[in-house]
């Protein structure tokens, strides 16, 4: 370890089945990082008890829209973490794969993130993947033990959900319309 580090930044629990793929190796060697190995009920990788991420090769997500698995592991995802997201790994866009239209690829990444609201990052191969995980735990790491999140020089932004938003909405044009009357 480098003089002057403090040690591993993040922690990453990787689901067993995920070795082999590259990413937990990867995430391994990393001096940042603690890769510790369980079996998970939902997704591949947590960070925090926080993010749970389902990580899907282009292939495996075909296969899964094709044979249902995709939107019951989404599912599972958003029950048991606060932040779910889907990694798709390696996809390449309007390119059919694994015998399922890309129209029908499209329409299933749509839903994930307008039906179910998970986001999806992409990736090209398993030692990006890492990175984008490594990145995740970073960035949530730092926002749980700053109890926030902000760049240096930065002002926080306040988030508000779309639903508090639309409440927001409700109310002012119900104001307006009791003011109308």
């Amino acid at each position: 370890m480098a003089e002057g580090c403090p040690g591993p930044v993040f922690r990453v629990v990787a689901d067993h089945r995920e070795f082999g793929s590259g990413v937990p190796e990867a995430l391994r060697v990393r001096q940042d990082a603690v890769v510790v190995v369980s079996t998970l009920a939902s997704g591949d990788y947590v960070i925090n008890e926080i993010v749970g991420i389902e990580r899907k090769t282009g292939n495996d997500f075909a296969r899964s829209v094709f044979d249902g698995r995709l939107f019951r592991q989404v599912s599972a995802l958003t029950r048991s973490y606060e932040r779910p997201l889907l990694l798709l790994e390696g996809l390449v866009p309007g390119q059919e794969t694994s015998g399922v239209s890309w129209a029908a690829l499209r329409g299933a990444i749509i839903s994930v993130t307008a039906v179910f609201a998970v986001p999806i990052v992409c990736s090209s191969n398993s030692a990006e993947s890492a990175e984008v995980i490594a990145t995740v735990a970073r960035q949530i790491s730092a926002a749980v033990r700053d109890d926030g999140y902000a760049r240096p020089g930065q002002e926080p932004v306040r988030v508000i959900s779309c639903c508090a938003r639309r409440c927001s909405r409700y109310e002012r044009n119900a104001r307006k319309v009791a003011c109308a009357a």
